[in-house]
């Protein structure tokens, strides 16, 4: 994301650089190198907005999704153990529950978790 918003501006100073000397009526803005610089920018803009186009569409489906994971843990793991665990999953922003299950050789948790999406930041930015 970072890169297409970094080539996004560059191509934008460029296109004011391009307008700047067509309106300071230089005789090097009429020049074929000027006319092909505006050319390939214009090029470069209409890639890019698709770029972004398929990059937003992917944000907004991870809105509507959940991330799902089941793991298992020894009947027999100590209680720092069991922290320590769910403390790491609890960094990776996962929110576990125990599930009820009838082994008494393992403890079942079942988690979940939002993807990871700029657009929930969106709402904190007003």
């Amino acid at each position: 994301m970072l890169n297409i918003v970094e080539t996004l501006l560059k191509i934008s100073y460029l296109l004011v650089f391009s307008l700047f000397l067509s309106l300071a009526g230089c005789d090097y803005a009429n020049s074929p190198e000027v006319t092909e610089t505006v050319s390939k920018i214009g090029e470069k803009i209409e890639s890019g907005s698709s770029k972004i186009k398929n990059h937003a569409s992917e944000e907004i489906q991870k809105l509507q999704t959940i991330e799902y994971k089941v793991f298992s843990l020894p009947n027999d793991i100590t209680t720092e153990d069991l922290e320590k665990n769910l403390s790491e999953l609890g960094k990776e922003r996962w929110d576990c529950a125990l599930s009820n299950n009838h082994e008494t050789t393992v403890i079942r948790f079942i988690c979940k978790r939002l993807p990871s999406t700029y657009l929930r930041l969106l709402p904190y930015a007003f």
